[in-house]
């Protein structure tokens, strides 16, 4: 299904209790689609998830303490809304390829994106210092509202191991991408997110089928493209996790 980004509280998350962005779409437009997974993820029990996700959250902020000094503090309540979207895994790569490149500006951006962001010589040397660079901020698996600044390497709720950030470490890597690149402003971002994401086609849906489908050229510059909608759907993550004060998950 490719990758979410998903806003909510962690009891929902963990217990399953929301649907990707793709299956949300087919079925408000009428077709059949569900989620099969080569491996199906671990989840929490209902009942017990909220006390699970609770003493994981305690556990988090004694462990690192040293870096977490004002603690962590976010909704878990039933009643609190989710947010998820698709930047998908191109946008994600493009993002963080030109936050590799942020830091060069004097190299510029390349137009298409490689098959493995591994490939390019820029992110390469990016990544020495791995859990110093921006890059490994937009690479995270978890980020909680917090406002300190923090990157650790622990597991969630359900064991797995993940990398962890903060929301502000988050708001300061796409504001630095925006700055070296485009100097976009909000009305500008939300143009990119409308624009969607690099497709070869579109379809039009009546009556839950297919009725008829539109070649789509594929733009000039695929990397900044990408880039640009990647940055557009994180920043509206990250607005919505300000406003309902949740933690964003990037869900492959």
């Amino acid at each position: 299904m490719g990758l979410d980004l998903y806003a909510g509280t962690l009891t929902r998350y963990h217990t399953g209790a929301w649907e990707p962005e793709a299956i949300t779409l087919a079925r408000q437009n009428g077709l059949n689609a569900e989620v099969i997974y080569q491996n199906a993820p671990s989840r929490l029990r209902r009942l017990t998830a909220p006390l699970v996700v609770r003493m994981w959250r305690w556990r988090l902020q004694r462990k690192y303490g040293h870096l977490i000094t004002k603690g962590l503090h976010w909704s878990e309540a039933g009643s609190t809304p989710h947010f998820v979207r698709k930047p998908d895994h191109d946008g994600q790569r493009a993002l963080v390829l030109a936050a590799a490149y942020a830091v060069k500006p004097q190299l510029a951006l390349p137009s298409q994106l490689p098959a493995s962001n591994d490939l390019d010589e820029v992110y390469a040397a990016a990544s020495k210092n791995y859990l110093e660079s921006i890059i490994a901020i937009l690479e995270c698996h978890l980020y909680l509202p917090s406002n300190e600044n923090f990157l650790v390497v622990s597991p969630d709720a359900v064991g797995i191991r993940r990398f962890i950030t903060s929301t502000a470490n988050l708001a300061g890597a796409l504001a630095t991408v925006n700055r070296a690149h485009w100097q976009a402003d909000e009305a500008q971002i939300a143009v990119w997110d409308q624009r969607g994401a690099i497709t070869g086609k579109s379809v039009k849906v009546e009556g839950g089928k297919i009725v008829a489908e539109h070649v789509v050229r594929t733009p000039a510059n695929p990397l900044m493209h990408s880039a640009q909608f990647g940055l557009a759907v994180y920043c509206a993550a990250l607005t919505f996790s300000r406003k309902h004060n949740v933690p964003i998950v990037t869900d492959a």
